[in-house]
C-alpha cells in the first residue's frame, strides 16, 4: 500500500463566538460548527498557525472486484471530507471518479477510518479535506489535500473522469436560487472592526441543494462563520449540463462593510 500526503494548510474555520456577538445585537446567531481560538483582533486569522487534519486508516481500502474480472487495472475516485472539531467525519461527498466502483469503496473506506482534527494555533477546529484515491492492482495511493476545495477543470479531472464537478459557464443555465438568507453583521461588529471580504466555495448538487461550504482560515473567523452558515442554508433549481441534472461548483464573496449590502 502506497501512501502519499499532499496538504494545503487552508482548514474550513468556524466560531462559537458569533452566538453571544449575535444575541448581543438581537440577530439571530449561526450555529457553531467548530471550536476556533478567540480573535484579539480582525486580523488573528492571518496570523494563526495551522496544522492540519490526519487521516489515520484504519483498514485497508478494498480493490473493487467487478472492475478486476472486467480488466481494469487502475483508476481514480475524489471525496470531499468534512471533518469536525472532535475528528469526526460528519459529512462526504463524491467530486470526481473514472468508475463507481471506486468511488464506492473510497466512502466505504472513509466510513471508519479515523481522523485527527485539524488545528489553529493549537486549538482544534473543523476542516475540509480533498482526498484523492488513486487505485492500482498493486496498491492504493492516497493524496489528500486539506483546506478550501480547488476547482480546476483543465488541471484536476482527466479526460477518463466520467464523474465530476461542473463550472457555471458550462451549465445549460446560471442555477436559479430558490431560498437565500443573508448573513448576520450586528452593529457590534461593525464597532469592534470586524469588516472585510469573505470568499464562500461550496457545491450544488444534482438535487439543488448546497454541498461543503467552506472558507478559509485566512479570513476573519467571526464573518467567515457568518457567510459559510448563511450559503448551507441556501437552496437552488438542479444544475444542468445538456439536459442532464450535475453537480456544481460555485463561489459566493460576501463583503462586509457598513451600510453596504453584504452579497453584491
Amino acid at each position: 500500500m502506497k501512501t502519499l500526503h499532499s496538504l494545503r494548510l487552508l482548514p474550513a474555520l468556524l466560531t462559537p463566538l458569533l452566538a453571544p456577538l449575535a444575541h448581543a445585537a438581537d440577530q439571530p446567531a449561526p450555529p457553531p460548527a467548530a471550536a476556533s481560538p478567540s480573535p484579539a483582533s480582525p486580523d488573528t486569522a492571518a496570523l494563526s498557525v495551522i496544522t492540519p487534519c490526519k487521516v489515520i486508516r484504519t483498514q485497508p481500502i478494498s480493490y473493487p472486484m467487478p472492475l478486476l474480472r472486467d480488466g481494469i487495472s487502475h483508476g481514480e475516485a475524489r471525496v470531499l471530507a468534512s471533518i469536525d472539531a472532535d475528528g469526526r467525519l460528519t459529512e462526504s461527498m463524491v467530486l470526481g471518479y473514472t468508475h463507481k466502483p471506486f468511488a464506492t469503496s473510497a466512502l466505504a473506506a472513509l466510513a471508519v477510518w479515523k481522523f485527527q482534527p485539524a488545528r489553529v494555533n493549537g486549538q482544534p477546529v473543523g476542516t475540509v479535506a480533498d482526498i484523492t484515491f488513486r487505485f492500482e492492482v498493486d496498491g492504493i495511493l492516497l493524496v489528500e489535500r486539506v483546506g478550501v476545495p480547488q476547482y480546476t477543470p483543465g488541471d484536476t479531472y482527466g479526460s477518463d473522469y466520467i464523474y465530476h464537478p461542473h463550472g457555471l459557464r458550462s451549465l445549460d443555465s446560471i442555477p436559479t436560487p430558490i431560498h437565500v438568507t443573508q448573513p448576520v453583521y450586528p452593529k457590534e461588529w461593525i464597532d469592534q472592526g470586524h469588516r472585510g471580504t469573505v470568499a464562500v466555495d461550496f457545491y450544488i448538487d444534482e438535487t439543488g441543494a448546497v454541498r461543503m461550504p467552506s472558507v478559509s482560515a485566512t479570513q476573519n473567523p467571526l464573518l467567515a462563520a457568518a457567510a459559510s452558515t448563511a450559503v448551507s442554508e441556501w437552496k437552488f433549481s438542479p444544475p444542468k449540463h445538456k439536459g442532464r441534472p450535475v453537480l456544481a461548483h460555485c463561489q459566493q464573496i460576501f463583503k462586509f462593510e457598513p451600510d453596504a449590502p453584504v452579497a453584491p
